[in-house]
């Protein structure tokens, strides 16, 4: 009798005969097609509101008290931020949960992509404007163990989404509760298959869309009555995504003159000579520069108008560290510039240090290395990173910060080409630097914002992306840094899944300076890049699933023989090598694990292949031609000898 009483009570709890299973019902806002009262599945059209206006048709409308609140600073997540979006991000990564959890071995997982955009697979996305399935896996929280009706179930797309789409995701009844039940089918979702109203504004409100989204499922093979749950999504259009970062490239540019020749420098040491005694090193220069500031200091974000765009306000000072090699002279001819981006909020003393550097700059072709901070995400910046994690309302103004150093880069790269080529890099010859060969390494973190900040630099044209990644979000918790900086994020939501969620809302904030925004698009007034990028198997430090991720983002051909595996989603493509992507094997131990684990150890596969004299090889060929060429003897076996000599340091940096 009392299950009876229960069970009429729709209103308050969906039912069946094992207790543990009773849902709770949505507060209003939030989505009652999810198992637990808050904003899951996500992202959903429940939080889009419709506008003709919009390029996509729809804005962003998240009321507060939608995602999780910080029970450290006591306030709720302010989402007026996300009413500027025509949708959600093209890096998204969606997220769902079930009650006491599921059977991850009922899930399409790394090695199913091939079966993701089938019928086979147990979960799938829908792109209903292009009619087509995307490719994906599935998995969950594996760092969740205790609680698992708060253990998160994710689907990572293959690669970017495409903006402006609208998207269809579907959970089957082939995703399995533990130990092999049936999941039960949340009332909210029953309600829409009825096409019955819920009592629940949002949802009521978005039925009639959901049912679309249900017949375009439907319509590619996807039964009704085979659905656990489904819903849908907007994309935000691609212009939208990158108008701030856009219009501070623009301002700034502007502000910085033709040719640079706004932008002042101040020399603080210039010194001729070897450093202990090492002969690839003839001359060191450290300046101070003044940028045009398009952020305010600390985690105060962009400058904006009154009509909120973009604007520059004042300057701020950078600093530079020059590295010239004895090649570099005008009796051997004009040299080459090459733009270095340090790694995880380091510092110059990288580019100091980096005898891998000296190797490449001083051998065949003759290089001058530039290297200035990535401001946002340098040393200096380790604690406004932690205050932005422990507070994501404060995560936009963290995010835009970053894209100061994406400015701060393009006036280096100004300055090297110009003032400086001219008056400072100059002997009794006249000037040392070969304007036109102007390149750029990054590695690591300067692989990841170096790809951002080649998508925006208006004048090179040949990168390399070295052990790198994007997304935002993929990165995350499979970095070994994540056992650090995962803490105050974590330690500021009541469960793991809360803080899986706004891992979502840090994406968002992210997005200046997540290469995956650009990955893809054509940004005006900037030349068509070549991009040699470079992954390390079993790398602790950037997971491999995100290099996948970006180099199927950008198109990249995979080079071959020099890859050591073939993922998913590189087979058949038009071979393109000014545009190449090499995956190299250093064999390291221990392995990371294929999971999301988060792990707080490293192995050599991050640091071994820069050092490498074949890949280097590879490099400066690249640089010099536009073209990636085999320079491994077979695939990249680092391990195995393949990829040349490990040159290890031997004078030091000082």
């Amino acid at each position: 009798m009392r299950l009876f009483w229960v069970c009429l009570l729709v209103s308050v709890w969906a039912c069946s005969d094992d207790p543990g299973e009773q849902l709770p019902v949505a507060s209003p806002e939030h989505n009652p097609l999810g198992n637990n009262d808050d904003i899951l599945p996500y992202p959903s059209s429940l939080y889009e509101a419709a506008d003709p206006a919009s390029p996509t048709g729809y804005d962003l409308a998240v009321p507060i008290g939608a995602f999780p609140g910080n029970i450290n600073t006591g306030a709720p997540f302010d989402p007026t931020r996300l009413s500027h979006r025509h949708g959600w991000s093209p890096a998204t990564t969606i997220l769902w949960a079930a009650p006491n959890g599921v059977d991850p071995a009922t899930l399409t997982g790394q090695d199913g992509m091939a079966t993701s955009i089938t019928l086979a697979s147990s979960t799938l996305i829908l792109d209903i404007t292009a009619s087509e399935f995307v490719a994906h896996f599935a998995e969950v929280d594996v760092n969740e163990q205790d609680h698992l009706s708060n253990q998160a179930v994710y689907l990572r797309p293959a690669q970017r989404l495409t903006g402006g789409h609208r998207y269809a995701v579907a959970i089957t009844k082939a995703v399995k509760a533990n130990g092999g039940k049936d999941l039960p089918r949340a009332p909210g979702f029953q309600a829409v298959l009825d096409n019955k109203d819920f009592g629940h504004v949002l949802l009521d409100q978005d039925r009639p869309r959901l049912r679309d989204a249900l017949d375009a499922l439907e319509a590619a093979g996807v039964a009704r009555d085979q659905l656990l749950v489904a819903w849908d999504f907007t994309v935000d259009d691609d212009a939208t995504t990158i108008h701030d970062a856009l219009k501070a490239r623009d301002v700034a540019l502007a502000a910085m003159g033709p040719g640079g020749s706004n932008l002042t420098y101040t020399v603080t040491s210039d010194v001729t000579g070897t450093v202990n005694g090492d002969p690839r090193i003839a001359r060191r220069i450290e300046l101070d520069f003044e940028v045009p500031a398009v952020t305010g200091p600390d985690l105060a974000g962009f400058y904006r108008d009154g009509n909120g765009e973009v604007m520059v306000t004042g300057t701020m000072t950078a600093h530079a560290f020059i590295e010239l090699p004895p090649c570099a002279t005008s009796a051997n001819g004009k040299s080459g510039v090459l733009i270095y981006g340090h790694g995880f909020f380091g510092s110059l003393q990288e580019a100091r240090s980096a005898e891998y550097l000296r190797d490449i700059m001083s051998s065949d072709g003759c290089l001058i290395v530039a290297a200035t901070l990535w401001t946002g995400m340098s040393q200096d910046d380790i604690p406004n990173a932690l205050i932005a994690l422990n507070d994501l309302n404060q995560g936009w103004g963290f995010g835009e910060r970053i894209f100061q150093g994406i400015i701060n880069n393009i006036a280096l790269e100004e300055l090297m080409r110009n003032k400086l080529a001219d008056e400072l890099l100059t002997d009794s010859g006249g000037s040392l630097v070969d304007t036109p060969h102007t390149f750029f390494l990054g590695i690591s973190m300067g692989h990841i914002l170096g790809s951002v900040f080649m998508a925006y630099d208006p004048a090179i044209v040949h990168g390399v992306l070295h052990v790198g990644a994007a997304n935002w979000s993929l990165l995350f918790e499979r970095s070994d840094k994540w056992s650090v900086y995962g803490v105050p994020l974590k330690g500021s939501y009541k469960n793991l899944l809360e803080a899986d969620i706004m891992e979502q809302v840090l994406e968002m904030e992210m997005e200046p300076a997540d290469g995956s925004s650009v990955a893809g698009i054509d940004i005006p007034n900037t030349q068509p890049k070549s991009l040699l990028m470079m992954t390390s198997l079993h790398d602790a430090q950037v997971p491999n699933l995100a290099g996948f991720y970006q180099a199927r983002s950008l198109g990249l051909t995979l080079l071959s023989p020099s890859s050591v595996i073939t993922p998913y989603g590189f087979d058949g493509k038009a071979t393109d090598l000014t545009r190449a992507y090499v995956i190299v094997d250093e064999h390291p131990s221990p392995e990371p694990p294929t999971d999301n684990e988060v792990i707080n150890f490293d192995n050599n596969a991050h640091e071994n292949p820069r050092r490498r004299a074949g890949l280097q090889e590879m490099m400066k060929l690249f640089w010099g031609y536009g073209t990636a060429m085999q320079t491994c003897t077979g695939p990249c076996d680092c391990a195995a000898g393949n990829c040349g000599v490990l040159q290890m340091p031997m004078y030091g940096g000082e």
